[in-house]
């Protein structure tokens, strides 16, 4: 292995090495690590204008990476995560979070209540989190001493080098934070954030966590501003620090007075906040979230544009490009969405443009929607969007009734509706969903039949029909 981190051997030939391998994890286990197994350097690459933005990577070893996984297994296997955390957890994943902060949001909305929000974001965590705190984080959670030296040894000895346009710079000593880009880091992170403000912590649908960036709801501007001063002082107690600049509070109310941090700085506060890829908008509808996700599918579309505009390939292989790339990001999140028919063409006139654009047509050559889609193999967005949605109705109702995504789905808030005809909700589409498809709540239960019964396929040409 060369200082660099690279290795010689290729990583399908490791293998061969599996013997040696299960020496050196022995050895590893008594908390000795041998010098060519981590004989690595953290690098950067050469810093942009703006000094805070950069991170190191540090390069690991083939074989480092399979100890890190095992001993990432160990250690999960220890350690409960509290339900607050959906980041980097088995049967967790943004959606969830998507889903609980717009089912709050849009319950809130339909008895007339109002909504508070903090999207607190971390500076810098992975590399403020002081390595003191993580290892009295860890035998605070009961881990044994001997994995507790295992990783202090990983940590050991850690330097980093940048790379600038004058070559590579010196080494320096890196004596805090966690290493980017290692299997390990990530379970590390959120063990330790979920230990050191666990009194803090009310579960969800009131405060959600997706690794260091935080969601806090509230029924009033008090309690909310109480629990943003609450949070920064426990984490400013473990060396953590708010990013003045990303944190934004939001209201569904709108205006009233400025949320300040402990030290009377005035928080941003918006209309909209992109939530883990998802835009929430302050008075519960889902516009704002349909416009950003069609622009992120045009950003796809252009960086994909040189094989979706190439002459040369073929129509099914371009929709094939389509369906992988491009209309993932379009849909993304979209099964918490209650959409209305103005959103359903939105999305639709958005596809039909790129589907067009890429058998080289538009309108004035008079070729039917149908038969464009024909050709691309690809099926019409609303019908994605419908399997999608009941995709999920089906995950969340087979979830126990105390997952978090199912009270969320279930929870009732008190008050009055107002005067008028309600919103939309995210339930009332999916019944309708339900309807059309002739299926019912029971059906849901049988993970298989529903499948069946929900799943659209995108059309098949003759060749691949036989």
């Amino acid at each position: 292995m060369e200082e660099n981190g690279s290795q010689s051997a290729d990583p399908p030939k490791r293998r061969h090495a599996a013997p040696g391998l299960v020496k050196k994890f022995s050895s590893l286990q008594v908390s000795h690590y041998p010098v060519l197994l981590f004989a690595n350097t953290d690098t950067e690459e050469q810093p942009p204008s703006v000094v805070w933005k950069t991170r190191g990577i540090k390069l690991i070893a083939h074989t480092m990476k399979i100890y890190e996984r095992l001993l990432d297994m160990r250690l999960r296997e220890m350690v409960e995560i509290s339900p607050d955390q959906f980041g980097f957890v088995p049967e967790r994943s943004t959606i969830d979070a998507i889903f609980i902060a717009r089912q709050l949001m849009e319950k809130y909305r339909e008895k007339n209540k109002p909504c508070h929000l903090a999207f607190l974001d971390l500076e810098k965590a992975y590399d403020r989190l002081p390595r003191t705190v993580l290892w009295e984080v860890m035998r605070e959670r009961g881990i044994p001493e001997c994995m507790v030296r295992t990783v202090q040894v990983m940590y050991d000895g850690s330097t980093a080098r940048v790379r600038t346009s004058h070559g590579m710079t010196s080494k320096f000593d890196i004596t805090v934070g966690v290493h980017q880009g290692s299997a390990l880091s990530p379970f590390l992170f959120i063990m330790t954030l979920d230990t050191v403000v666990k009194h803090l912590l009310e579960g969800p649908p009131s405060t959600l966590l997706y690794a260091d960036d935080v969601a806090l709801i509230a029924d009033s501007r008090a309690e909310l501003q109480l629990k943003i001063q609450k949070w920064q002082t426990a984490l400013a107690d473990a060396g953590f620090k708010l990013n003045l600049k990303k944190t934004e509070v939001m209201s569904s109310i709108g205006g009233g007075d400025a949320m300040l941090d402990e030290n009377g700085t005035a928080f941003t506060q918006t209309e909209e906040f992109q939530y883990l890829g998802s835009v929430l908008s302050a008075d519960g509808t889902v516009d704002a979230a349909v416009r950003g996700r069609i622009a992120c599918a045009w950003l796809k579309w252009r960086e994909s544009t040189g094989i979706l505009c190439d002459r040369r390939c073929s129509r099914v292989l371009k929709g094939k490009i389509y369906r992988t790339v491009v209309r993932p990001a379009m849909m993304y999140g979209s099964e918490c969405w209650p959409v209305t028919k103005a959103h359903e063409r939105m999305l639709n006139t958005a596809e039909m443009r790129m589907l067009r654009w890429a058998c080289g047509l538009t309108r004035r050559d008079k070729v039917r929607n149908e038969d464009i889609r024909a050709l691309m193999q690809t099926a019409p967005i609303q019908q994605k969007l419908r399997a999608q949605r009941l995709r999920w109705f089906g995950h969340v109702i087979r979830r126990s009734p105390l997952h978090p995504t199912r009270k969320a789905m279930e929870m009732e808030v008190s008050g009055k509706r107002p005067r008028g005809a309600p919103k939309k909700r995210w339930k009332d589409t999916v019944s309708k969903d339900m309807r059309e498809l002739g299926v019912t709540k029971d059906d849901a239960q049988d993970r298989d039949l529903w499948r069946r019964r929900t799943k659209t396929a995108d059309p098949a040409n003759a060749r691949d029909k036989r």
